[in-house]
């Protein structure tokens, strides 16, 4: 049978939403670990709630995009910044 919370309003509504996505997303950050971790099969962690598998529509809401990193560009750019300044400055010396 079901139970109603006659005092249930929004905001309990929205709390409980989001305390479902939150235990759910902790859950599913051990499974990821445990797997990436390199464990054997039989070691990968098993999650104990009971809605865990009802929730796997959010699964990928939870998985992070692949994003392209600019770091090596930067690096780039600062050390051809770099060269140019040394370059000025070396050209700049020998008129003085």
């Amino acid at each position: 049978m079901m139970t109603v919370h006659p005092e249930a309003n929004r905001d309990s509504v929205v709390k409980k939403i989001i305390w479902l996505r939150t235990t759910y997303r902790k859950e599913f950050k051990k499974v990821l670990n445990s797997e990436r971790s390199g464990v054997g099969e039989e070691d990968i962690y098993v999650p104990h709630l009971w809605y865990y598998d009802l929730m796997n529509f959010i699964r990928d809401q939870e998985i992070p995009n692949s994003t392209q990193s600019n770091i090596e560009d930067t690096q780039v750019n600062e050390v051809h910044i770099i060269i140019i300044f040394i370059d000025f400055f070396i050209n700049n010396n020998k008129t003085n």
